[in-house]
């Protein structure tokens, strides 16, 4: 294994007589992985078989420990393409949005497609993407997915959240954590230089990236599949197996929600400040998730605030019922209702 370095880019020149055409501007795409060797090397490859001319490709990976960054680089070393390919090893683990705020660091093209290392990305993925976003410079295109399972068959089925995205209101994006598919979005540089890195942990790209472009208007659809998209597997994936597990993964829900709200929030009133009652509702949702973690770590304390508050005390009942819903006695009632409607 290579010695690690902050920020180790090794740039690989393109072979003679394959330089991209000078009208094209420069397009980055990033592959980042942690821990995905089973997947990395298809993903790899579709990176390496864009069609789009003026392309910088990097793999960047965030401290793997199952081989996967080894395997990126054998891929490099043997690639003989036309795509100028950079090789990133983050020295320590950064976690997914350290990894992600590093990807602003080391683009250099007016656009940076995303491509999560267990994907698979059409080879004209790149090009349609740029031309979508040529036209309006939005900051954020994304595209519909083929649904595929954990072993890269393809299901048959479509997804798109283009129709659900269109029927949201402004209000209704700042509330939602469940907005578009991350692993679809091709960004503008400008939806981090003018709102500035994420903040926090626990959320996810698509939950502040998707509000940010629909808080300043300048979002695109291409409906169209870009991404075979794999079901099942990803860090939103994770499902809890026992009563405690589910507990852990409540709370970490509630802290993805916080920190989510919280963002949402700062950026808002950044660049928005005229939009009161996004704001208003921000701020409400955020104390709301803070709240429900005060149920985790102080719950004597908590479950007396909400005495004195109904929305606490709402909080309080909606918290009680889905710990229920996790007890081993509810999860077999529940398992055997199943099997006798099937």
């Amino acid at each position: 294994m290579p010695q690690q370095k902050d920020t180790a880019l090794d740039q690989m020149a393109a072979p003679a007589g394959t330089s991209p055409s000078p009208e094209a501007e420069l397009v980055s795409m990033f592959v980042m992985s942690y821990n995905q060797a089973d997947y990395i090397e298809a993903t790899v490859k579709s990176a390496f078989a864009q069609t789009y001319a003026n392309l910088e490709i990097i793999l960047s990976d965030d401290g793997s420990t199952d081989g996967t960054f080894e395997i990126m680089q054998r891929l490099a070393q043997d690639y003989q393409g036309p795509h100028q390919v950079r090789l990133n090893l983050n020295p320590t683990n950064l976690g997914f949005i350290g990894h992600l705020n590093k990807i602003f660091d080391l683009s250099r093209g007016v656009l940076i497609v995303y491509a999560p290392g267990d994907d698979i990305s059409h080879p004209e993925r790149c090009s349609t993407l740029y031309h979508a976003f040529a036209r309006d410079r939005p900051l954020l295109v994304h595209s519909d997915v083929n649904n595929m399972d954990q072993h890269g068959t393809l299901t048959g089925s479509t997804t798109s959240r283009q129709k659900i995205l269109a029927d949201m209101t402004l209000e209704d994006t700042a509330g939602s954590l469940a907005l578009g598919i991350g692993a679809t979005c091709a960004w503008h540089p400008d939806i981090r230089r003018l709102f500035g890195p994420i903040e926090g942990e626990a959320t996810f790209d698509d939950l502040i990236f998707f509000f940010r472009a629909t808080l300043m208007d300048r979002i695109i659809h291409v409906p169209e599949p870009l991404v075979d998209y794999r079901l099942g597997v990803g860090l939103s994936q994770l499902k809890a197996r026992t009563f405690q597990q589910g507990v852990a993964q409540e709370r970490k829900n509630w802290q993805r929600a916080y920190e989510t709200y919280r963002q949402r929030l700062k950026d808002c009133q950044k660049m928005r400040p005229d939009q009161t009652r996004v704001i208003k509702l921000l701020q409400n949702k955020m104390e709301t998730a803070r709240y429900q973690l005060e149920l985790f770590n102080s719950p004597f304390r908590a479950a007396c605030k909400a005495l004195l508050s109904l929305r606490k005390f709402k909080a309080l009942l909606s918290m009680v019922n889905r710990l229920r819903k996790m007890t081993p006695k509810r999860q077999k009632r529940n398992l055997v209702r199943v099997q006798e409607n099937m």
